[in-house]
């Protein structure tokens, strides 16, 4: 039999010109596992990230202070109400090129229902004019009072004459609408100090 063997460290005997492995000696050094990253490069590469993500945040703060302060706070309230101004005025704007772009007999309608609505209005308020004017005429004839008042119309002349001018109507013809009514008025007076009552059928 062959003298054992020291192979590596190992201590290997021949049997039959084999060789088998029967103990170990002393055992091998070997070196650690290589460290891709070492300690040094991983709290380099944390600081990298610390430091890209604290200058991705300071715009954000910044921002925030200036945003707090008073001049700063008040130009973005004006450019705030200045954008609703303009998208209101944009609307605006869309709507009346909408509406100079109709059919004239469209726009002709749309006049005349205005038209119409304002002669509804005006029959409603006459006849309201003329409740509150029988009741005068009532009164007058029960007070035996006359049926006309000559100072009192003349007031009332002068006094629709100014309004016409402020609303931009023809003195001329406020004052010919204006004794239509009191004629009428008085007829009414006349009729109820008569009849003691006006048919308004």
């Amino acid at each position: 039999m062959s003298p054992p063997k020291m192979l590596h460290g190992k201590k290997s005997v021949t049997f039959s010109g084999h060789c088998t492995a029967i103990s170990y000696g002393p055992p091998v050094a070997q070196d650690p596992p290589k460290v891709i990253t070492t300690q040094t490069e991983r709290a380099k590469r944390q600081n990298e990230s610390e430091n890209r993500n604290q200058d991705a945040a300071e715009p954000t703060i910044r921002v925030r202070a200036e945003l707090r302060h008073p001049v700063v706070a008040e130009k973005v309230k004006l450019t705030s109400q200045l954008y609703r101004g303009e998208r209101m005025l944009n609307g605006f704007c869309h709507r009346f090129v909408r509406m100079t772009e109709n059919e004239p007999s469209e726009q002709l309608a749309s006049l005349r229902r205005s038209i119409d609505n304002i002669d509804a209005a005006l029959i409603h308020l006459l006849a309201e004019r003329f409740k509150f004017t029988q009741q005068v005429g009532r009164l007058k004839a029960a007070t035996g009072m006359p049926a006309s008042d000559p100072e009192r119309e003349r007031v009332q002349i002068a006094r629709l004459r100014a309004l016409a001018e402020e609303a931009h109507l023809d003195p001329a013809f406020a004052e010919k609408f204006l004794n239509f009514i009191v004629a009428e008025v008085i007829h009414h007076h006349q009729t109820i100090a008569n009849t003691g009552s006006i048919d308004t059928q």
